[in-house]
C-alpha cells in the first residue's frame, strides 16, 4: 500500500503534467490563405478559396491574388469564444522557391470593420499600419515590412479597434481576419516554377498581444489572460501560400492539336473538291466545241 506522502507526490506530478500539456497547447497561430483573384484574370488563375495555392496560366501577368490573414488563439479550456487577439506586427515575404519562379509585388491592408465576418472588431486602431512595400530579400520583388526589429517603422501592424479589449471570434472556427495581402503578378514564371509567400514575426518584446481563457472584470472592464510575445513564445506561423506556374495538361494539348488538324484536313478536302470540279468543267468544254 502506497504511503500518504508518496500518493500525494504522484497526484501532484500527474496534475503538473496535465497543466503542462494544457499550457503547451495554449498559443497564437497566424496563417495566410487564398481568398480571391481579380475578375479580369479569373480564367487564367486556378485556386480554391481558403487553400494554400494559386496556379497561374501563361496569361496571368497583371493578376491580383488576394490572401486572407487570419489568426487563431487557443487557450487551455474548451471554450474558444474567450480567446482573443489584441495586436501583432511583422512582415510578408515572397521567396522564389523553384526557378523559373513567378514574380510579383505585394501590399497589405488591415481589416477595417467586421462586415461579413464572425468577429467582434476590426484592426485599424491607433498604432496600426498597413506596412511599407520594400524588397526585403533582394530578389527584385516588393515584400511588405522591415528588417529592423528595433523600430516599428515599416512593419505591418494591427491593433483591435475594441482595444483595450481584444477581438474575439463569435462563431466556429473562431479565427478572426486581421487583414489581407495582395500579390500583383509581374511574371507568371515557367514550368515547375514556385514562389512561396508567408509571414515573418517582428522579433521584439510586445510583437504580439493575445488573450487566453479570458474573463472580463465587471468593475474595471479589464480582461484576464493576457499574453505578450517575448515573455510567451507560443506564437507559430502556418505553411506558406505557394504561387505556381501550371503547364496545360497533355490531354488539353492533344485536343487542341487534333482540332487544328481537323480544320486543316477539312480545308484540304474542300480545296481538292474545288480543284476536281474545275478540271471537270475544262474537260467538258474540250469535248463540245
Amino acid at each position: 500500500m502506497l504511503s500518504k506522502r508518496l500518493s500525494t507526490m504522484l497526484l501532484c506530478g500527474a496534475a503538473a503534467t496535465t497543466l503542462g500539456a494544457s499550457v503547451a497547447r495554449a498559443s497564437l497561430f497566424l496563417e495566410l490563405r487564398t481568398l480571391s483573384v481579380d475578375a479580369a484574370h479569373a480564367s487564367v488563375v486556378t485556386f480554391t478559396p481558403g487553400s494554400k495555392q494559386f496556379q497561374l496560366g501563361s496569361g496571368a501577368a497583371g493578376a491580383t491574388l488576394t490572401m486572407a490573414i487570419v489568426v487563431k488563439v487557443t487557450g487551455a479550456d474548451a471554450d474558444e469564444s474567450n480567446d482573443g487577439i489584441l495586436s501583432l506586427s511583422g512582415s510578408f515575404l515572397s521567396t522564389h522557391s523553384t526557378a523559373p519562379a513567378p514574380t510579383g509585388n505585394m501590399s497589405a491592408a488591415r481589416q477595417a470593420g467586421t462586415t461579413g465576418l464572425n468577429q467582434t472588431s476590426g484592426f485599424t486602431n491607433a498604432g496600426s499600419q498597413d506596412g511599407t512595400p520594400s524588397d526585403l530579400n533582394g530578389d527584385g520583388d516588393l515584400d511588405v515590412g522591415s528588417d529592423n526589429n528595433l523600430s516599428s517603422f515599416g512593419f505591418f501592424a494591427v491593433r483591435a479597434d475594441s482595444a483595450p479589449a481584444p477581438c474575439f471570434g463569435t462563431a466556429a472556427p473562431f479565427e478572426p481576419r486581421i487583414g489581407t495581402l495582395r500579390y500583383v503578378v509581374t511574371g507568371a514564371g515557367g514550368p515547375g516554377g514556385v514562389t512561396s509567400v508567408n509571414f515573418r514575426k517582428r522579433e521584439f518584446l510586445g510583437g504580439a498581444s493575445w488573450y487566453q481563457d479570458s474573463v472580463q472584470n465587471p468593475n474595471t472592464g479589464q480582461w484576464s489572460g493576457a499574453h505578450t510575445y517575448g515573455s510567451d513564445l507560443n506564437w507559430s506561423i502556418g505553411s506558406p501560400v505557394q504561387i505556381t506556374f501550371v503547364v496545360p495538361e497533355p490531354t488539353s494539348l492533344s485536343v487542341s492539336a487534333l482540332s487544328a488538324l481537323g480544320v486543316l484536313g477539312r480545308r484540304r478536302r474542300q480545296g481538292s473538291v474545288q480543284l476536281q470540279s474545275g478540271h471537270g468543267s475544262h474537260h467538258h468544254a474540250r469535248c463540245n466545241p
